[in-house]
């Protein structure tokens, strides 16, 4: 058991003399095959981690970093390499606490690899700082001044350390003299007794901090003494601020708590100037998730959830821009998926727009811009391909030459590989007229390990020295996380089912047909509203700081539910069930909803259920005697399903969701079952 613990911290690479005496070295090759080494911690930190004991890290977490652990080398090499490559480098992670054989054991999951300042060295005790330099500061200015919450913050979550004395650093500005910091709705407000005070302090001056996104990692000295004496200096660089104490936030100053709770009444808390600048930059439709989730927003939508909510309102508009009509679910929907999966297949009807999609997906995140050299593929599948060499290409080995394939894919993926900052996206459209499992088995095979292990062999290594074109085309090539794969698919005569290996592998939505007056309506909104949109690039840092990895979000209902789904079908065919890959993927989707400051933006129930329709619902193909008791029996008088096992569970699951969507897959398996005797 694991958990991933919310604060960050600042390491090291460790020095002999730091490590316990059990541990002979800094780096080395650990029993499976993997370079592990120590950091030294460096920045304060919660009081309960052992902060003076090295933390144990690994290197395939650094593969997006630019570090790739050649297994080829001896061990002495690798761990050399690693050594080289870190040296010169801060490490910024989050502890992961785990439970082994009774023993709490700690381990690093890094956030970002920066350049070690010149300032900061092994005997260094860096104390964390509110930074808030990359967002709308005016804002945050204001909330702080008038003792409001603000937050919550990714990068400064809520176990970090309160210091002695309080910083901020806000714009440009530094903010001290505050007395106390107190815990609301997650969320922190900031109190100071009688003026508030700032002064220009531009931190890049120093040699001795370390920036990243919400946090500033200040040398003790420089944040115990420097900065007091800054806040002190008479004259006019110093500014006092000052505002009245709300009549809804009042504390008690021996115990720093609130006294009067009367401001927790959400429905009767105005929106402030930053909620409404917010919410009227985006569209009419998307102001309606937001404001609707609890009536009204108490503060501005901050942090890594306004990012995402911003970058799926881009899509929205772009979607709207070209007129195609798209169900606004759908697009959460499949946003969702793509980043917790890299894998995704949009099925459907022919004409609902599933590979325009595909490409408006791409312009949301900048790809198709004249800048982005190409890292949007559109690749249509043939139906004579039978095996890799028609997707990426082959070795022609009476010339000693590779010859790529004339679909673009390898050199994108070569491409991707040395910009891992750089997000990448490739469409195969039609993607079953082909077999699949022939064409794509390398990469089905690749997609079932971790993100640092994915790895193509295009041919021998040991043939590396007699290819000519070695240097342009390796016999190995990474699939990086930071490629995006989407499938488009038609299911008709022309076209070849899935296996379940590639329903395992992969999600499949499927695309709502909306009343036709909507895009009537849509069509003619756009002659008189035509929406500004900004194609900023979204990189690939920054599109995964929108994947929450840690936890297990599924709840004991829900585990139990879904086991016993997996059971009902394991009894029909034993080849099939929930596996642990599936269950994995669903929990992973319901812990990664977009969220802005009062939930989630699409309603849990609902995802479940998409879910139930995306990984579980396709494996059921087959004819009337296997299925018929599990799917039910249709009965065209009533148009209802009866006798289903399977709906039976869902009535006796009610509470976690009402399973519309996976009723209507029920349904329709049932008539296809009484058609043709057989469900697809």
């Amino acid at each position: 058991m694991s958990e991933e613990l919310n604060c960050i911290l600042v390491g090291i690479l460790a020095e002999p003399e730091d490590l316990m005496p059990e541990r002979e070295f800094v780096v080395f090759v650990n029993s499976i095959n993997e370079l592990q080494f120590a950091l030294k911690i460096i920045s304060d930190g919660p009081d309960f981690l052992p902060l003076e004991k090295p933390i144990t890290c690994y290197a395939n977490k650094f593969t997006d970093y630019d570090f790739i652990d050649n297994y080829y080398d001896d061990l002495p090499m690798r761990a050399k390499s690693f050594e080289d490559f870190i040296k010169d480098k801060v490490v910024l992670f989050r502890p992961v606490q785990q439970y082994k054989k009774g023993e709490i054991l700690y381990s690093a999951e890094p956030v970002m690899v920066l350049p070690k300042p010149p300032g900061i060295h092994r005997n260094s005790r860096l104390i964390p700082m509110l930074y808030l330099n990359e967002r709308d500061y005016e804002d945050y200015d204001k909330l702080i001044v008038n003792r409001q919450p603000v937050g919550p913050f990714r990068y400064f979550p809520g176990q970090m350390p309160i210091a002695d004395p309080i910083y901020i650093h806000i714009g440009g500005y530094l903010y001290g003299d505050f007395a106390f910091r107190v815990e609301r709705h997650n969320k922190w407000i900031f109190n100071y007794k009688n003026n508030l005070k700032r002064v220009q302090c531009d931190l890049f001056e120093y040699e001795n901090v370390i920036t990243y996104k919400d946090v500033a990692f200040v040398e003790s000295y420089l944040y115990l003494q420097d900065f007091a004496k800054l806040l002190e200096a008479d004259g006019e660089k110093v500014e006092i601020l000052d505002a009245p104490l709300s009549k809804d936030v009042q504390f008690d100053p021996g115990t720093k708590k609130e006294v009067d709770h009367s401001a927790d009444d959400h429905t009767k808390s105005p929106k402030t100037d930053a909620v409404k600048k917010v919410i009227d930059a985006l569209e009419p439709d998307l102001q309606g998730v937001l404001n609707d989730a609890t009536g009204n927003l108490e503060e501005p939508v901050m942090g890594v959830g306004l990012e995402e909510v911003e970058f799926i309102n881009r899509l929205i508009k772009h979607c709207r821009l070209s007129g195609l009509l798209y169900d606004e679910d759908d697009l959460y929907n499949f946003h969702i998926d793509l980043k917790i999966n890299n894998f995704v297949i949009i099925a459907g009807m022919s004409g609902t727009g599933k590979s325009r999609l595909v490409g408006l997906y791409a312009e949301s995140l900048g790809l198709t811009r004249d800048d982005s050299r190409g890292r949007f593929s559109f690749i249509p599948v043939r139906p004579t391909w039978t095996d890799e060499t028609d997707l990426i290409g082959f070795l022609d080995t009476s010339n000693n030459i590779y010859r790529p394939a004339d679909t673009g894919l390898l050199n994108l993926l070569l491409e991707a590989e040395k910009n891992r900052d750089k997000l990448y996206l490739v469409c195969f459209d039609e993607m079953n007229l082909a077999r699949i499992e022939h064409y794509f088995a390398q990469f089905l095979s690749v997609l079932e390990l971790p993100a640092e292990k994915r790895v193509l062999q295009l041919y021998n290594p040991e043939m590396a020295e007699r290819v000519y074109n070695s240097h342009q085309y390796p016999p190995q090539v990474k699939l990086g996380r930071n490629v995006l794969m989407v499938g488009t698919v038609n299911i008709d005569e022309s076209t070849y089912a899935f296996s379940d290996k590639v329903l395992d592998r992969a999600s499949i939505l499927r695309l709502k047909v909306l009343p036709f007056v909507r895009l009537a309506e849509l069509i003619e909104g756009l002659k008189t509203n035509t929406p500004i949109i900004n194609n900023s690039e979204i990189l690939a840092t920054q599109y995964f700081n929108w994947v929450n990895q840690s936890g297990f979000s599924l709840n004991a209902s829900e585990n139990e539910f879904l086991y016993k789904l997996h059971e009902i079908i394991n009894k029909v065919d034993a080849r099939k069930g929930i596996g642990y890959r599936s269950l994995r993927h669903i929990d992973d989707y319901l812990r990664n909803i977009p969220r802005h400051e009062q939930g989630p933006i699409l309603n849990r129930a609902k995802a479940f259920d998409y879910q139930l329709v995306q990984k579980v619902l396709p494996m059921l193909r087959g004819p009337q005697e296997q299925l018929l008791k599990l799917i039910g029996i249709y009965n065209e008088t009533t148009d209802e399903v009866e006798d289903s096992e399977i709906l039976k569970l869902m009535d006796e699951y009610n509470n976690i969701s009402d399973y519309n969507y996976s009723r209507n897959e029920i349904k329709q398996k049932a008539k296809e079952l009484r058609w043709f005797g057989y469900a697809s």
